[in-house]
């Protein structure tokens, strides 16, 4: 409706000339919508009167309309005419169900280029370019006013989608309760494991808001480098390394309070800057959000204090000098945790075992398996423990 490259390539495919169409977008005539409401009659009325009257006004510092030129005009003004209406219908009986509307691909083309001029620094291939359903996403938002948050899983590149497109059909349910068949929305994920393919994803993300205006790619990759470096950053001494799990935990908290803060406030302008940078730029420094990112403490270093020594009971007979633990037993090795103690000590939303009841490794998922780098051992399978991710990945670095 309001896409200029649209208009554009919509009125070279029905045969007008690139001197009439140059003529109305200098006249503001740049888009559908401008154009359906240039006159006060709809196209279905048999008359083109009033059309003539306003586009002569509109365009009275050229020639006037040849007839051929007319046929191009009324052809075009029926179609802007029908697209409108056609808009407002679907607002009307648009539910949650229905999937994001897709971007012109003219429009689509156009901002693919000036991204790809604007940001040289970046190799603008098919592994990095946001995917087409990705940039839906985004646009919904800005449709909606409400800005949702997007898993780095959600973030996959053009290669993937193209590698992995298919369609599939959904009956869904109108305003009026009507039966209706449409195009069942695409649930492809990526990979996200490892510090490089989630630094990609972050940077999709990051291209897809900058292409609809919603947030500046500079901005949005502000913050995604301090996540990263968060990661790498050496703690102090006594602390843990800073986990997958909190920096996205502290994404997760950010566009929460941006989501809340700009709701029924996305809107772009042209020569103004994205709606969500000042936002983001405040909440990259709040601490409701830097908290997530804290180095944790670690196992104490201190030495303990020497026990007393107290002298060992003689052995009873049919035991080896200096054992005190009854025969068949084994000796609890130093510095170790048992099984006991790690279920005791489950983080919330996890489990010992699979949905087809097997046992999960819980020492793999702190890191202290003896065989840390196998798919199983004798302790169960190894795989991440929290409810519904099964990722092969140990808990403490998976970003579920």
């Amino acid at each position: 409706m309001e896409s200029v490259p649209s208009f554009r390539a919509r009125a070279a495919d029905i045969g007008m000339s690139a001197e009439l169409i140059d003529r109305l977008v200098g006249a503001g005539l740049d888009t559908f919508g401008k154009l359906a409401y240039v006159c006060s009659v709809s196209p279905t009325a048999g008359d083109d009167g009033p059309l003539r009257d306003a586009l002569g006004r509109t365009l009275a510092d050229g020639d006037p309309l040849t007839p051929q030129d007319m046929i191009f005009m009324r052809r075009l003004w029926f179609e802007s005419y029908t697209l409108t209406v056609t808009e407002l219908q679907n607002k009307m009986q648009k539910s949650p169900s229905d999937t994001p509307k897709s971007i012109p691909l003219a429009e689509r083309l156009v901002r693919i280029e000036e991204q790809r001029d604007r940001l040289k620094g970046l190799v603008y291939d098919q592994f990095l370019e946001p995917a087409h359903s990705l940039t839906d996403k985004v646009q919904a938002m800005l449709e909606d006013g409400v800005v949702t948050y997007l898993t780095p899983e959600k973030c996959i590149s053009r290669h993937d989608e193209i590698q992995s497109n298919r369609t599939e059909q959904q009956l869904t349910f109108d305003a009026q309760g009507n039966v209706k068949v449409s195009k069942a929305e695409s649930q492809l994920s990526c990979d996200a494991t490892g510090e490089l393919r989630l630094r990609q994803c972050l940077t999709r993300k990051a291209l897809a808001f900058d292409q609809i205006k919603l947030c500046s790619f500079d901005v949005m990759e502000t913050w995604h480098s301090a996540m990263v470096q968060a990661i790498m950053r050496k703690p102090p001494a006594g602390h843990k390394y800073v986990t997958v799990q909190q920096i996205m935990a502290a994404d997760k908290e950010l566009w929460s309070y941006m989501s809340q803060n700009t709701r029924g406030k996305l809107k772009t302008a042209v020569g103004q800057p994205p709606v969500l940078d000042s936002e983001l730029q405040s909440l990259m420094t709040s601490p409701t959000v830097l908290c997530y990112m804290t180095p944790l403490p670690g196992q104490s270093t201190k030495p303990e204090p020497p026990k007393p020594v107290v002298p060992k009971p003689s052995s009873p007979k049919g035991e080896s000098k200096g054992s005190t633990r009854p025969q068949g037993t084994k000796r609890k090795s130093e510095g170790t945790t048992t099984v006991k103690e790690l279920l005791q000590n489950l983080p919330a939303n996890c489990t010992s075992k699979t949905e087809q009841n097997k046992f999960i490794c819980l020492h793999y998922n702190n890191r202290t398996c003896k065989r840390q780098k196998a798919s199983s051992c004798n302790m169960g399978v190894h795989m991440c423990y929290y409810k519904g991710c099964g990722k092969k990945r140990p808990y403490i670095e998976c970003g579920h």
